[in-house]
């Protein structure tokens, strides 16, 4: 299996107050029709996610949601759009190489 690393930024036009947690959730599909997993971050100040059990090769897609005393926000999609795991090992001093897909 392989894995994807998931990194937040704060949206951009935050008119929603603190922010409290993250949902990240991830798909094969574009319009997330059948959503393979989803979870919730709770570190805000440099949240990240590692979704594990995926297959190399693969694309898959992502999106997160915020949320705060008024509730869960937009759901935002990845940059890229869309990433697969790479089929080889990560090894010492050797960067992970993933395909990406922005269309």
């Amino acid at each position: 299996t392989s894995s994807l690393c998931v990194m937040i930024k704060e949206p951009e036009d935050n008119g929603m107050g603190l922010i409290t947690r993250y949902r990240v959730e991830w798909s094969t599909l574009t319009d997330f029709k059948h959503v393979l997993g989803s979870a919730q971050v709770t570190e805000t100040k440099n949240p990240s996610f590692i979704i594990k059990g995926l297959t190399a090769g693969e694309q898959y897609f992502v999106r997160v949601s915020a949320y705060n005393v008024k509730g869960w926000g937009p759901a935002r999609c990845s940059t890229p759009v869309s990433a697969a795991p790479s089929s080889w090992r990560e090894c010492p001093g050797v960067k992970l190489q993933t395909r990406n897909h922005e269309g």
